[in-house]
C-alpha cells in the first residue's frame, strides 16, 4: 500500500467495486473512504457539485447530499440504504428531488440498476413522513 492523504494507505491494486465506475478505496485505520475516479457523466456532474469538508483535519472535497445519496443508491448495501435514508431525512427540505430524480433514471439507464428510481422514491416518500 502507498501512503497518500497523510495517514491513509492507497491500495496497490484498485479494484473496481460499483459498477458505474471505477474506485479507489483509502483506508485509515477502522475507517475507509471511497473515492470515485469520475469517467461517467455522473460522475463528472457529481465533481462538479463538490464541497469542502474537513476530514480528521485535513480539509478534503466531497460529493453533495444528492450525490452521497445516489452514490450510496448504486451500492445498493443494507448499510448503504439506511446512510441514504437518513440523509434524505435530515435534509428533506433543500435536497434538489429534480437533481436526484435526473440521475437517477440515468444510472438505472446506463447500468442496468433498474431499482434505483424505485428505491429513490420510497426514500423520499418515507423522509417526508419523518
Amino acid at each position: 500500500m502507498r501512503s497518500g492523504l497523510r495517514s491513509f494507505a492507497i491500495p496497490d491494486r484498485i479494484a473496481t467495486t460499483f459498477p458505474i465506475d471505477g474506485w479507489l478505496r483509502a483506508a485509515w485505520n477502522d475507517r475507509f473512504a471511497d473515492i470515485a475516479l469520475g469517467r461517467t457523466p455522473f460522475d463528472r456532474s457529481a465533481a462538479q457539485r463538490k464541497k469542502r469538508a474537513t476530514v480528521l483535519e485535513q480539509t478534503l472535497w466531497v460529493a453533495s447530499a444528492e450525490d452521497l445519496v445516489l452514490y450510496k443508491l448504486i451500492a445498493y448495501r443494507y448499510r448503504d440504504l439506511a446512510d441514504a435514508q437518513a440523509i434524505l431525512t435530515r435534509r428533506r427540505l433543500v435536497v434538489d428531488r429534480p437533481y436526484l430524480r435526473h440521475w437517477a433514471d440515468e444510472i438505472a439507464a446506463h447500468t442496468g440498476k433498474f431499482e434505483v428510481p424505485a428505491k429513490l422514491q420510497e426514500l423520499l416518500e418515507a423522509a417526508d413522513r419523518a
